[in-house]
Formats: C-alpha cells, sequence, structure tokens
C-alpha cells in the first residue's frame, strides 16, 4: 500500500486522489469477497427459512 502510494506521488499524482483511488479499489475488493462467501455459505442457505 505504502509502495503504491510512493510510486504514484514521485509521479506527481496529488496525495489525496491516490488515496482516494486506494480506497475505492479496496472497498470493491471487500464487497466482491464478502458477497462471493456469503453467496457460497451454507450456513446462510441453512437459516434462511425456505418458502419454495
Amino acid at each position: 500500500m505504502s509502495e503504491l502510494t510512493f510510486g504514484a506521488d514521485r509521479r506527481g499524482v496529488s496525495t489525496p486522489v491516490v488515496h482516494a483511488l486506494t480506497l475505492g479499489i479496496t472497498a470493491i475488493l471487500v464487497i466482491l469477497l464478502v458477497g462471493t462467501r456469503v453467496r457460497s455459505s451454507p450456513i446462510r442457505r441453512s437459516s434462511r427459512p425456505e418458502t419454495s
């Protein structure tokens, strides 16, 4: 993380922009990970009442 910000800073990119991009990317990754985990977890499925 710090390496990425340092490299981008050296190139002349403003630090707030880099931080915003890093936060956005990490947020997207976390959402994707949580989504796939919830979707594939059998505990969630079994705890949900079966209406069908």
